[in-house]
């Protein structure tokens, strides 16, 4: 299981890193997910957000925070986040090789 978390993140840093600067929704990032059959609910893709918000590598957009996670509007990866999709820095908690 916590390898998939580990690929959840690298999948949801890519998209986004796809998606700049527009960002997307939780819902529209789990449909992605299943399109790369991994099914998982709306409630996890959130921890998973939550966990890449805390890190400082994706940013809410659309609400003042602090505020619930369920209550973003979208999401953006950072220049963090790009940095760390680029290979300029590591983290053990998100598998980026192999998501080509």
């Amino acid at each position: 299981m916590r390898s998939l978390k580990r690929q959840i993140r690298g999948l949801i840093l890519k998209f986004l890193d796809q998606l700049y600067p527009d960002g997307a929704t939780a819902a529209f990032l789990e449909g992605l997910l299943a399109d790369w059959s991994i099914f998982i609910c709306t409630r996890s893709v959130l921890e998973e957000l939550r966990w890449l918000m805390d890190r400082g590598y994706v940013e809410a957009r659309g609400v003042e925070l602090p505020a619930p996670v369920d209550r973003v509007d979208k999401f953006v990866i950072t220049p963090k986040g790009k940095a760390l999709l680029s290979g300029e820095m590591l983290d053990a908690g998100v598998m980026l090789e192999g998501l080509s």
